[in-house]
């Protein structure tokens, strides 16, 4: 994963013109305007004034906002975690999530409530009559097999003394699972809803798709530490820095005088 890391950073330099040979703007409302258009796909309401008045007295750059904006639980929420929890469903329960599942999901993920892990075993215990099937899920689920006779047992007592979460963490925490996972942090085969994420991050950051060693690397990326470190890596990458810089909103290229 670190060599197709390093291979991104010379693959991020772009031909793109300079940010500051763009024009400039003084009104920091029509800045605040342009990223939630791009970032959230929505118009700013009520609580961009804070951003406004932060841009407006030089007190954060664009590149900040857009790394704030980003980052917060309602992007997570509508853009990053969606794919994840869909996955996840199919993969325990073989169906979709309902809208409040979707939902109420995708908020505990965006806001660190839940663990991908954590988040698994509640759908394993929902889908299983018995600790015993829970663990049997868990077992396909994370590790790609059914458990032996012993491990079995020995989960399934665990699943009684302390929950079916205990038995998700000791999986998790163990060889097997580190093997299987590599440093990613997910099976292979189930990296695609952690790459659709990163193309909904290129589409927002940088205004276009991934190539196909990014889009691998950065999945990787964001299934093992999360999201927030795959924006920090693009926009601390020469192609953001080069494109847009410290005061240019990405694709709508409006950038705040200084």
């Amino acid at each position: 994963m670190w060599r197709a890391l390093t291979i991104l950073g010379v693959l991020l330099i772009s031909t793109a013109p300079l940010a500051a040979q763009q024009p400039c703007t003084t009104d920091a409302s029509q800045i605040v305007s342009d990223l939630y258009k791009q970032l959230l796909e929505r118009s700013p309401d009520a609580a961009s004034a804070g951003m406004t008045e932060r841009l407006a007295a030089h007190r954060v750059t664009v590149a900040g906002l857009v790394r704030e904006t980003v980052k917060s639980p309602e992007h997570a929420q509508r853009f990053l975690w969606p794919p994840v929890v869909a996955a996840a469903y199919r993969d325990v329960m073989g169906r979709a999530p309902t809208q409040d599942e979707l939902r109420d999901d995708t908020l505990a993920l965006a806001t660190g409530r839940e663990t991908v892990p954590a988040l698994i075993a509640q759908i394993a215990t929902r889908a299983s009559s018995n600790e015993q099937d829970a663990v049997r899920i868990l077992y396909r689920r994370l590790l790609g097999r059914d458990p032996d006779a012993q491990g079995l047992q020995e989960l399934t007592q665990l699943a009684g003394r302390e929950g079916i979460g205990a038995v998700a963490q000791q999986i998790v925490n163990g060889p097997e699972y580190d093997q299987r996972v590599g440093t990613s942090g997910v099976p292979s085969h189930n990296l695609e809803p952690y790459q659709d994420a990163v193309r909904v991050l290129y589409r927002h950051m940088l205004a276009r798709a991934p190539d196909p060693i990014e889009l691998q690397a950065y999945a990787e990326v964001g299934a093992a530490t999360g999201f927030n470190a795959v924006v920090d890596q693009i926009i601390a990458s020469p192609e953001y820095q080069r494109s847009f810089g410290d005061d240019t909103v990405p694709a709508a290229r409006s950038r705040f005088c200084r």
